[in-house]
């Protein structure tokens, strides 16, 4: 029984795992009404790290509260399903370490896609944040897997 019940979460986290990562690229790299817009006439970025994180923390209340709020808490919960699912499906990835270094290096991937075409900001505070995202979720899973035993 106790098979099953591991193969249908694998399954099932297998779909979400595709779903989170089709809408993940999505947003991140096409969706208008998170400014993206590819084909900025020029490459923008940020390679100092915790300059944009303070900047939101300072200057929240000239850039409105939901702009920061979805800046920094956006970027921390974005990546906290790929800290829960990634284990789920994955029996490899049962150490914190692969997950957040797996997490790492999707978000540095994502960054740099953004940069390349421009339709974003790379952001050294955005895999930061992420990377602590991915690790949140491996927490979340680490905790749902011992009351699932």
């Amino acid at each position: 029984m106790k098979s099953k019940e591991t193969n249908s979460l694998g399954r099932i986290g297998g779909i979400l795992l595709v779903l989170y990562l089709a809408l993940l690229i999505y947003f991140l790299l096409f969706s208008s009404s998170f400014g993206r817009n590819p084909g900025f006439s020029e490459h923008r970025y940020n390679l100092i790290p915790f300059r944009e994180i303070q900047r939101f923390y300072h200057y929240w209340k000239q850039v409105g509260l939901l702009s920061a709020v979805l800046n920094l808490a956006g970027n921390l919960v974005g990546f906290v399903p790929w800290g829960f699912l990634v284990p789920l499906c994955f029996k490899g990835m049962r150490s914190w370490k692969p997950v957040v270094l797996s997490g790492f290096f999707l978000t540095l991937v994502l960054e740099l896609l953004q940069l390349y075409l421009k339709a974003g900001i790379f952001d050294v505070d955005d895999i930061l944040l992420n990377t602590v995202g991915a690790l949140l979720g491996y927490q979340i899973f680490w905790i749902f897997n011992r009351f699932r035993r």
